[in-house]
């Protein structure tokens, strides 16, 4: 067990920071991306104009794309603290291959900039053609 000092309870506070601002992100943005194709299926009036402009199927693909980046990356964010979990837990399971790796991924918090950023990129694309759709109509 690491020695309680006065860095680790710094480093410990920031990590918990960003493990609250990531779980909220995550669920905002999966919120959103599943909120509006249902928000689209539940307005009929709002469906008919987004069917008849001929733009439903890429405005749904754009949302679903959203969702899958996160899903994805909630998946990699799943193994990467499994195996951190288990080497914890078992130190030999340090020396395996899926540790090296998923330890590897880890502390590449690029992942998760990329895959947010794209999330977002794909929620404004199709929020964008909707509120075109929504003033065209």
């Amino acid at each position: 067990m690491r020695e309680r000092t006065r860095q680790n309870v710094e480093v410990d506070g920031h990590w918990s920071n960003y493990f609250e601002y990531s779980k909220t992100l995550r669920a905002w943005l999966v919120a959103y991306g599943v909120g509006g194709p249902v928000l689209l299926a539940t307005n009929q009036a709002f469906s008919n104009k987004v069917i008849l402009s001929g733009r439903a199927t890429e405005i749904i693909q754009w949302f679903l794309l959203g969702v899958a980046l996160q899903v994805f990356l909630a998946f990699v964010n799943k193994y990467c603290a499994y195996h951190q979990y288990l080497g914890a837990e078992e130190p030999e399971h340090k020396k395996t291959w899926g540790f090296g790796f998923w330890n590897w991924v880890n502390y590449y918090w690029q992942i998760d900039l990329v895959l947010d950023l794209a999330s977002v990129i794909a929620f404004a694309k199709a929020t964008i053609i909707v509120l075109s759709v929504y003033v065209s109509a």
